[in-house]
């Protein structure tokens, strides 16, 4: 077989199979390979490697966006001071999101301006192929003269969890 006919068939096959990292960068990678002496599993490691981050990275994005995140807002551009109730040391802790292998739900209430959504939106950023269910925030809407949503949520909070606090709940995923 001939070298074009090679290439030819091998950019085919990986347009067919949906790998457009390996299509743009089998030529390059192989280049450098053959460059350092490296044998042909260290190739097709780089190769699949770089597919493989590609396709994490994508990913990500597309979770992202489909998450629709008001804005983009990270925990380092959230103003702690402003804010001196949020506990720094829980929110740091969520970020490792370790609440989701325990299938633990996050719950952000308080007032409005006090970083619900900010905070919310840093989460989901954190790790979004694993927060992809995120919820937007909502505004409570009341449900008679003086009924809203703190209020029938006060009697499921402890003291403790009351008042702008952010709180676990373990009621699954």
């Amino acid at each position: 077989m001939t070298r074009k006919r090679a290439t030819v068939l091998l950019d085919h096959y990986l347009k067919q199979l949906k790998l457009p990292t390996m299509l743009r960068e089998y030529k390059t990678i192989a280049q450098t390979c053959a460059q350092e002496d490296q044998d042909h599993l260290t190739f097709l490691l780089r190769l699949i490697e770089r597919e493989t981050l590609e396709r994490e990275q994508r990913a990500s994005e597309r979770c992202i966006r489909a998450a629709k995140f008001p804005v983009l807002k990270t925990l380092d551009t959230f103003d702690f001071a402003a804010q001196p109730s949020i506990n720094k040391a829980l929110m740091l802790e969520l970020m490792r999101c370790e609440y989701l292998d325990h299938k633990e739900n996050i719950l952000f209430m308080g007032n409005p301006g006090t970083g619900k959504t900010h905070l919310a939106t840093a989460l989901g950023h954190s790790r979004p192929a694993d927060v992809l269910t995120t919820i937007p925030p909502r505004p409570c809407r009341p449900r008679g003269p003086h009924l809203t949503c703190l209020r029938l949520s006060n009697p499921l909070l402890t003291p403790t969890q009351h008042s702008d606090k952010l709180f676990r709940g373990t009621h699954g995923h």
